[in-house]
């Protein structure tokens, strides 16, 4: 069976800059994969490459076995969904509103949504914390609340693949555990790929299965989270000090000590 993603030796630069060379890794069906790595180093532009938002100007991307480039736009809409860092709302939608847009591929341009559409939308949001503000117009949400009115948009959409970046900017302790936790639940129970870039990369640690590193634009590290976030690679990363412990349970978790001024 083919991976539901995968970047062949893909390079991008903007105006002549440097942004990605050489990177290359293939994600399955209800794998949750983390993308990590320090400011600049292209996490954002390879999320839109894997999008389709933007071509690569080398190496290419095949989602489900089919080659990016070659899906029509119906059928990437269906295959993909995409949640950007940031979002805005010209319009005073209702979170439920909002929601339920994510069910459109699924729909001919000239039916409405059904009420399965709107129990699925209604769903997720109680899933998320939502259902006191599903009646509320989403900008007068707190901006933690926006955030996870867009995730809900995103899992209503039940896509093959689901690319988020930075998920959880904006959300308390207490929901960026428990937004992590639904979208390792999503990805496992509806055979999903999730692929979430993150500066967090204590939960990526926890939740992700496996994950990308990242520095100046090409991968630094590939492979299992525990392997990946190891000292050494942190240290040549992003220049810190750091541990990793296992707690009683067998999660990980991430302790990020000092500097690193060797």
């Amino acid at each position: 069976m083919a991976p539901a993603l995968k970047a062949e030796n893909l390079g991008y630069s903007y105006n002549g800059g440097f942004a990605l060379a050489d990177v290359s890794f293939e994600i399955s069906a209800g794998e949750f994969f983390g993308i990590a790595g320090p400011n600049g180093c292209g996490k954002t532009t390879l999320l839109k490459l894997l999008s389709g938002d933007i071509a690569p100007q080398a190496g290419k991307i095949l989602a489900d076995g089919t080659g990016m480039a070659a899906i029509s736009p119906r059928r990437k809409a269906a295959l993909l969904a995409f949640l950007p860092a940031e979002m805005s709302v010209p319009y005073d939608f209702t979170a439920r509103e909002i929601a339920v847009m994510g069910r459109s591929p699924g729909l001919d341009w000239w039916k409405n949504y059904s009420d399965e559409d709107y129990d699925a939308a209604n769903e997720i949001l109680i899933l998320l914390g939502l259902e006191h503000a599903a009646d509320k117009p989403v900008n007068a949400l707190s901006s933690g609340e926006r955030r996870k009115v867009f995730i809900a948009q995103a899992l209503c959409q039940r896509p093959r693949i689901l690319l988020l970046d930075e998920p959880t900017t904006h959300l308390d302790i207490r929901c960026q555990l428990q937004t992590f936790e639904l979208l390792k639940d999503f990805a496992a129970s509806r055979g999903t790929a999730v692929v979430v870039v993150s500066h967090d990369i204590g939960l990526v640690a926890r939740y992700c299965g496996r994950m990308l590193l990242l520095k100046g634009g090409r991968p630094a590290a590939l492979g299992a989270a525990r392997e990946t976030l190891a000292p050494a690679n942190l240290r040549a990363v992003y220049g810190v000090e750091a541990e990793t412990r296992a707690d009683s349970e067998g999660g990980m978790h991430l302790l990020i000590k000092s500097p690193y001024n060797g």
